[in-house]
């Protein structure tokens, strides 16, 4: 892809607050993660997802309906407050509510981040904002090892500082008028690309519950702690390789993706019928193709809806990846399956989500 030099100048200035951001709740993330363990039955995870869920929406519609770069702003230093609280009171069930239902900056980054540069691959421009999510997962261990008081103390005066840098880098939108509501189907989604939007929405949901169970199966092994890592390694590979797909994405990729998916998913159950664990190698294929296909269901999804709303359509895509997350944690906590009962179900998820996509490639118009 070419940029012309202001393009490229405008898009630095823009991408630097919006990544900052992604980058930083991601950090507060894996906090609430570490102070969820397994003993807890991870009381405090399903706290976290299921406002984060809730309050995602709700902000993303806020920041459709008023100002996406005020509400942007407003999120952060809220944000850094509340994990300050959050961090005195020990993440107690209290501070993971109210961090998790005002502090969702993701959904509206990377609405801010598309409505500004139309004219480029939203595929790409996506990726770049995924490449921000997975980075703080490969290190996963490293910033358990670094303390909470340290990283703390840096979110929350990066998150002020990035309030700042995106009062003095994005712009003030002009005043919008709305002609239609999010919360009326018929309103938000094309008519005619209805189905199609339904039944990807159902695969997606499949294809996330397969990586939140490997994902939680090893996060809770300590001794495999470092597999859990290579898994955010993979994801950042695949947000990587998305950039270079410069043709417009065809709905038939994603099922080419699930279908990786179901293949490498019957490898791992190959390999672990005869050992216990999978390879590292096997892991990070795994994750690469869970990187590289999220840009393309957000693509999807948001062609299909009106571009007024991009904020709360990614907050809606945040939120099935909310429910994906909680299936997959209480499939391992309530079942504590082995590796071959886990590599079962996700061949078996990864087929319904085969099916599903290829019935969405039926309803599939083109303009």
């Amino acid at each position: 892809m070419h940029f012309h030099f202001k393009s490229t100048k405008d898009l630095i200035f823009y991408l630097t607050p919006l990544l900052i951001v992604i980058f930083l709740y991601e950090l507060v993330a894996i906090e609430v993660y570490i102070h969820s363990p397994i003993a807890t039955h991870k009381i405090r995870f399903f706290l976290w997802i299921g406002c984060q869920a809730i309050g995602g929406i709700f902000l993303g519609y806020i920041a459709d309906r008023f100002s996406r770069k005020n509400t942007l702003i407003t999120i952060q230093i809220i944000g850094g407050l509340l994990l300050l609280i959050s961090f005195q009171i020990n993440f107690k069930e209290i501070g993971i509510v109210f961090l998790g239902l005002f502090f969702s900056p993701s959904p509206i980054a990377r609405a801010i981040l598309l409505d500004k540069f139309v004219e480029l691959s939203k595929v790409q421009l996506l990726a770049i904002t995924f490449i921000a999510q997975f980075i703080p997962w490969c290190f996963y261990i490293k910033i358990q090892e670094l303390g909470e008081v340290n990283i703390i103390a840096l979110t929350t005066i990066l998150l002020m500082l990035n309030a700042l840098l995106s009062y003095l880098f994005l712009d003030t939108e002009k005043k919008r008028t709305f002609e239609v509501s999010p919360f009326k189907p018929h309103h938000l989604i094309f008519k005619h690309k209805r189905m199609q939007l339904y039944v990807s929405l159902i695969a997606f949901l499949c294809g996330q519950i397969c990586f939140f169970i490997v994902d939680s199966f090893f996060e809770v092994r300590q001794a495999n702690a470092n597999l859990f890592a290579n898994l955010g390694i993979g994801s950042l590979i695949g947000s990587i390789v998305a950039i270079f797909y410069t043709r417009l994405p065809h709905f038939a990729l994603l099922t080419v993706c699930y279908s990786v998916g179901f293949i490498i998913s019957l490898d791992l159950f190959i390999t672990g019928y005869f050992l216990e664990y999978p390879t590292e190698n096997q892991l990070v294929f795994f994750s690469i193709m869970g990187g590289y296909y999220l840009p393309f269901i957000f693509d999807a999804v948001l062609s299909a809806t009106h571009k007024e709303y991009h904020g709360t359509v990614c907050s809606i895509v945040d939120a099935m990846t909310s429910i994906s997350a909680t299936l997959g944690v209480l499939f391992i906590l309530l079942y504590k399956p082995d590796i071959l009962i886990i590599v079962l179900n996700t061949s078996c998820l990864f087929f319904l989500a085969i099916v599903m996509q290829r019935i969405g490639e039926d309803y599939v118009c083109e303009e």
